[in-house]
């Protein structure tokens, strides 16, 4: 155990933390100046990890790193078993407070909890979940390929500028499963495409706030082909649009479909919008089965113009061979800005459905959906 407690430290190599139960924490820390407490100051911008962890239970809590403006590339938590070694990771990252580098984090691996943290002016991403070179049983943890990755919890963290969120884009993307997310605040918004990013399966997504979008490709989440059995709950995307200056985010929510096709999703309270172009875009091939929309307000979506909505559903790669879009007690308004030609646009096929109930509103004068898509 390593107390740093009032330290000021400046690394410039790598620190290799190869036993178990390594510790890293300070009870107090002040992030500001070069007189800061508890804190570690990157001083070489391209280094490419600060702590590189090939040990299980490790945990970071309690102290600030600072990396300067012009480092990209250095991943201050990089966690990765030797090959050939039982691939638990159970890291906790808890009360670290961060400003620059390329990414927080990086796992290959199981097990691994970040809360109450900030991170802050991130170059690439908050981090990525990914898989080692071959999964090694150890003892009673007899897990394969497709049954280890389960374990990621983030909760109670706020991302100020970060390039992007926690991603799940790796080989083994798939057979990620287990992810909660919780009480996430992006407070110039979230790069990248949202808070996460990746395939979702089998997960629970809770109160995430992504407001004042600092750049066009931000959002809350974007989900990828292979996605399923998921809840989004009180998920907020908001924005500025004045006479000088605009905030916005083009699309808040992006579900992306493939050979493998999304379902079940669910998105349940909340607020899209405004945004500048579709507050939900569903984009790809083949089969997008049930997504629901729950008691969502959508807030002038489109704002760039009418060729956008608030849900669009457009083909990229191949064709769409079933879309099934559900509402219900949902509210769609447009105040000042340009009303969308529909409240569901983009592909006028008869492979998309709409369902929705009676509780869902929009304003008098706008069609549902285009002429060609079946409302149930």
């Amino acid at each position: 155990m390593i107390d740093v407690t009032g330290a000021l430290l400046r690394i410039s190599d790598t620190i290799n933390v190869n036993y178990p139960g390594a510790n890293v924490s300070s009870v107090m820390a002040s992030r500001v100046g070069n007189r800061a407490s508890s804190k570690i100051r990157v001083s070489e911008n391209s280094m490419p990890r600060l702590f590189n962890v090939s040990a299980a239970n490790f945990e970071a809590s309690g102290f600030f790193v600072e990396c300067d403006a012009g480092n990209a590339v250095t991943t201050l938590f990089h966690f990765e078993r030797p090959a050939g070694a039982a691939a638990d990771i159970d890291a906790v990252i808890s009360r670290v407070g961060t400003e620059g580098g390329g990414k927080i984090f990086h796992i290959y691996g199981r097990g691994l909890k970040l809360d109450g943290c900030t991170f802050a002016n991130t170059k690439i991403a908050v981090g990525d979940l990914d898989f080692p070179v071959s999964w090694t049983p150890n003892g009673s943890s007899n897990e394969t390929q497709e049954t280890a990755m389960r374990a990621y919890q983030f909760d109670n963290l706020r991302f100020h500028g970060v390039a992007a969120g926690v991603r799940n884009v790796g080989r083994n993307s798939l057979n990620c499963g287990g992810i909660q997310m919780t009480n996430i605040h992006g407070d110039i918004g979230i790069g990248g495409g949202g808070a996460f990013v990746g395939v979702a399966r089998d997960g629970q997504f809770a109160n995430i706030l992504s407001r004042m979008g600092a750049t066009h490709g931000g959002g809350i989440v974007d989900l990828h082909d292979g996605s399923s059995n998921c809840a989004f709950t009180n998920l907020g995307n908001g924005g500025f649009k004045g006479a000088d200056v605009a905030r916005l985010v083009r699309n808040p929510i992006v579900i992306r479909s493939g050979p493998i096709g999304v379902n079940e999703l669910s998105f349940i309270g909340g607020t899209i919008g405004p945004c500048n172009r579709n507050g939900v875009h569903i984009l790809g091939h083949g089969k997008a089965q049930n997504i629901a929309f729950l008691g969502i307000a959508f807030d002038r979506t489109n704002i760039e113009g009418n060729q956008y909505f608030p849900i669009k559903v457009e083909e990229s790669g191949g064709a769409f061979a079933e879309v099934s879009i559900k509402l219900g007690a949902c509210n769609f308004k447009f105040r000042r800005e340009t009303p969308a030609a529909c409240i569901l646009g983009g592909l006028n096929s008869a492979v998309v459905t709409l369902y929705r109930d009676n509780l869902t509103t929009k304003p008098k004068g706008i069609p549902w959906t285009q002429s060609n898509i079946v409302v149930g």
